[in-house]
C-alpha cells in the first residue's frame, strides 16, 4: 500500500490503466496524508479521467466512490458528496449494490454543506430505504444517528440530557457508534451543553480509527476541541494545562488540515483558536480568531457552522460585558440556525433572550 500511494502515481502516469486495474488501492489512499499534489491524490484523480474517458463501468464510479470518500482533505466536502451521488446512479445501473449503499456515508459532508437540514433529511431516509432492500445492516445503523440529530435539531424528538447511547444496538459496528457519539455531541454543541459535548466526544476520540481518512474525523475533532476548550475556562492548575496541551494539539491538526483544504477547516481551525485564547483570557486574540472564524465561515455553505461560531463569538462578548455586539450576534445565530431547519435550537434562544425573536413571530406567539 505504502509502494501503491507513493510509486504509483509515477506507474499510472507513464502507463495509464486498465479495465481491471482501475481502483485506487483504498485506505492507504483514504489518509489525510493524500493531500492536494500527493501522488495518492494526483493518481486517484487521473484513475478516473481516464476510466471515465475509456467507459470501463462499474469499475469507474467504484473508483469515484473511493475518491468521494477522501476528496474532502484537498477539495470542498460538497465535491465529495456530489462524487457519492455520482457514484451511487453507476454502481446500481452496473449491478454493484453493495458499494451502492456505501455511498450514503457521504451524510457526514452533506450535513454541514447542504443549505437545509431538510436535505440531509431527504438523503437519509433513502439511503436507509436503500439499506434495508440490499440488507446492508451495518451501514444503516451508521446513518440511524444521522436521522436523530435531525430530529433533535428540529424539534420533532426530545433531547434528554444524559442520554445514553444504546451500546448493545451497535455492538459488533463500533463505526456506528463513533457517529452516534459524534451526531449526540453536535447536538450537544449546538444546545450549549457542555458537560454532554464532554462525555461524547471523550468516548469518541478512541474510536477514531473506525473512520480513518474520513470526514466525520475532523467533525470529531472539532467537537473535542470545543469541549476541552469548555473545560477548560473552568479548570484549575495541573488539570488545566493537560486540557490546553490536548487542545493544542486538535489545532494542530486541524491546521494541517487546512493547510491542503481551507474551505473545509479553516473556519473550524479559526473557530478552536479562539476558544482557546478565551479559555486562557486572551480578549485580543480571540476577539480576532472569532472574527476570522466569522468571515471564512460567511465564504462557504456551511449553515450548522456559521451558525455555531456566531452564537459562540456572541457569547464570548456578553461574557466579557458588550451587550450590543453580542446580542447582534445572537440574533444573527438565531436566523442561521432557522434557515437551517433547527427549529428547536431558534426557540431554545427565544426562551433564553425573547428579544431575538422576529418582531411578526413574537406578535403571533403573543396572540
Amino acid at each position: 500500500m505504502g509502494w501503491s500511494d507513493l510509486g504509483g502515481g509515477a506507474e499510472w502516469g507513464q502507463a495509464g490503466c486498465c479495465r481491471t486495474g482501475i481502483r485506487p488501492s483504498g485506505p492507504r489512499l483514504c489518509t489525510p496524508a493524500s493531500a492536494r499534489g500527493s501522488p495518492g491524490y494526483q493518481a486517484a484523480r487521473q484513475i478516473l479521467a481516464l476510466a471515465e474517458a475509456r467507459g470501463y463501468e462499474p469499475g469507474t464510479s467504484q473508483a469515484r466512490l473511493i475518491f468521494s470518500a477522501f476528496s474532502c482533505w484537498s477539495e470542498p466536502v460538497e465535491n465529495g458528496v456530489r462524487a457519492a451521488q455520482r457514484a451511487r446512479e453507476g454502481l446500481i445501473a452496473g449491478g454493484d449494490l453493495a458499494n451502492a449503499g456505501y455511498t450514503y456515508s457521504a451524510v457526514s459532508g452533506l450535513l454541514d454543506c447542504a443549505p437545509t437540514l431538510n436535505a440531509c433529511v431527504v438523503e437519509v431516509q433513502a439511503g436507509l430505504a436503500f439499506l434495508r432492500r440490499t440488507g446492508n445492516e451495518q451501514s444503516g445503523e451508521a446513518l440511524d444517528s444521522y436521522r436523530w440529530l435531525a430530529d433533535a435539531v428540529r424539534g420533532q424528538s426530545a433531547i434528554v440530557t444524559g442520554e445514553a447511547i444504546p451500546v448493545d444496538r451497535y455492538a459488533g459496528n463500533p463505526q456506528a457508534l463513533l457517529f452516534a457519539h459524534i451526531n449526540h455531541a453536535i447536538a450537544a454543541a449546538i444546545f450549549g451543553d457542555l458537560a454532554d459535548l464532554e462525555r461524547h466526544t471523550t468516548a469518541a476520540m478512541p474510536l477514531l480509527p473506525t473512520v480513518l481518512g474520513l470526514y466525520p474525523d475532523a467533525v470529531a475533532r472539532l467537537l473535542r476541541g470545543l469541549a476541552l476548550a469548555g473545560q477548560a475556562r473552568s479548570a484549575e492548575g495541573g488539570d488545566r494545562g493537560g486540557l490546553l496541551a490536548e487542545l493544542d494539539e486538535v489545532a494542530r491538526w486541524l491546521a494541517g488540515r487546512a493547510a491542503d483544504a481551507p474551505d473545509n477547516f479553516l473556519h473550524l481551525l479559526r473557530l478552536t483558536e479562539a476558544e482557546r485564547a478565551w479559555a486562557v483570557g486572551d480578549f485580543r486574540a480571540a476577539a480576532l480568531a472569532f472574527d476570522a472564524a466569522r468571515h471564512e465561515a460567511a465564504q462557504r455553505q456551511r449553515p450548522w457552522h456559521r451558525a455555531l461560531i456566531a452564537e459562540r463569538a456572541a457569547r464570548f462578548y456578553l461574557a466579557h460585558g458588550l451587550e450590543h455586539v453580542g446580542y447582534d450576534l445572537l440574533t444573527q445565530a438565531r436566523q442561521e440556525y432557522a434557515a437551517w431547519g433547527a427549529a428547536a435550537k431558534a426557540a431554545q434562544l427565544d426562551w433564553a433572550y425573547p428579544t431575538l425573536q422576529p418582531q411578526h413571530e413574537a406578535t403571533a406567539g403573543h396572540g
